[in-house]
């Protein structure tokens, strides 16, 4: 994981306004579409938001409160959440 993160790092580091315009050429089941970097680095970030809610979701329904604090979701103990349905 630290691997991942120090290239990211860098990469960041050196990418420019001109590189985020880039297109891309992504190759799917049914064909294949472009983006620029910029397109596709907002979609990963949505992804990787997308399934913490799901994860925070799981947790409710587990009744675990999740802690979330820096982008990262640590578990806090087990609470009683009240039904906001009645």
């Amino acid at each position: 994981m630290k691997e991942v993160e120090r290239k990211t790092d860098a990469y960041f580091r050196t990418l420019s306004s001109k590189e985020l315009g880039e297109k891309v050429r992504l190759k799917v089941r049914d064909g294949e579409f472009a983006l620029t970097i910029e397109e596709c680095l907002l979609q990963s970030f949505t992804e990787q938001l997308y399934h913490i809610v799901e994860l925070i979701a799981l947790l409710w329904q587990m009744n675990i409160e999740p802690l979330v604090c820096s982008g990262s979701i640590t578990i806090q103990k087990k609470v009683k959440r009240k039904n906001l349905a009645a």
